[in-house]
């Protein structure tokens, strides 16, 4: 029977499978493998219950820092819960997995909360043409109009909504004095979008 390896086989198919950030896909392996070394946990030549002690560790505080910084923790869960169904005769591993995972999807069904409420305010402006979709799998809202892109999510480590925005338009002057008065006009916007 083949040795299911922790990361050859779960955590880079899965990076690869949820098409994970290309920011994160060489930290995330990196400290994987260090952590290989570390604590023995490879099915090549090591015990793959040392996994259990490395999942416990402060070098897997620093893989989730790495997720949570691109808003990918889903991944992890996701990485974890194919980890303990393919260890599921470790009960130390499996353990330490369901630590991990109440740890981690506390939060995530915290932001899943917050983000569905966004959404069911943010539908609403529907009536004044804006497209409103919601990325169950990113745990993000997403609002489009004409020369308008919006995205919201949840920073879980500052408790508020993030917006990202960009909008782009065009606009024609009259005359020198037309072309100050809208100028000031976006200034203001600008300014008040500032908060």
């Amino acid at each position: 029977m083949q040795k299911i390896d922790f990361l050859r086989h779960i955590v880079n198919r899965m990076l690869a499978e949820k098409g994970a950030p290309k920011q994160i896909v060489d930290d995330v392996r990196k400290i994987v493998g260090k952590a290989e070394d570390k604590y023995k946990f490879s099915s090549f030549g090591g015990d793959v219950r040392n996994l259990a002690e490395f999942i416990q560790s402060r070098d897997f505080d620093d893989l989730i820092a790495i997720f949570k910084s691109v808003g990918s923790i889903d991944i992890l869960v996701e990485i974890l819960k194919r980890a303990k169904e393919a260890y599921k005769d470790y009960p130390n591993v499996v353990a330490a997995i369901e630590s991990r995972l109440k740890e981690l999807t506390s939060g995530v069904e915290d932001v899943k909360a917050r983000i569905e409420a966004a959404y069911n305010m943010l539908k609403t402006l529907e009536d004044k043409g804006y497209k409103v979709e919601y990325d169950k799998d990113n745990l993000r809202v997403r609002l489009k109009r004409d020369g308008v892109d919006l995205e919201v999510k949840y920073d879980t480590d500052k408790k508020c909504y993030k917006l990202k925005y960009e909008i782009k338009g065009e606009l024609s002057a009259s005359s020198y004095t037309h072309l100050a008065s809208i100028a000031r006009e976006i200034d203001n916007f600008v300014r008040r979008l500032r908060f």
